[in-house]
């Protein structure tokens, strides 16, 4: 019977994981700088506002896409064995 090895796949999930986890909480900053500047009145116009509002738009697209991919990466890492027989494909 073969020996069970460390399946490379959830470390591989692990690391995307935490990768995911640290962008996800990094996104809300991407887009404060021209949130900001908008806020403090850099561009008034008709055009402004729906500029601001795409930009939420943007901001809320942004979040939802980091987390569904999160997600979807704890999902596979914790239906993934952690140890697999050693003659198996890694």
């Amino acid at each position: 019977m073969p020996e069970d090895v460390a399946n490379p796949r959830k470390a591989e999930l692990r690391r995307l994981v935490e990768r995911a986890e640290t962008i996800e909480q990094e996104l809300d900053d991407v887009l404060r700088p021209a949130r900001d500047a908008l806020a403090a009145g850099a561009w008034v116009s008709s055009a402004a506002r729906p500029f601001e509002e795409g930009l939420q738009e943007a901001r809320r697209d942004l979040l939802r896409g980091a987390e569904a991919t999160t997600t979807a990466l704890r999902a596979e890492w914790s239906t993934t064995p952690a140890r697999i027989p050693a003659g198996e494909p890694r």
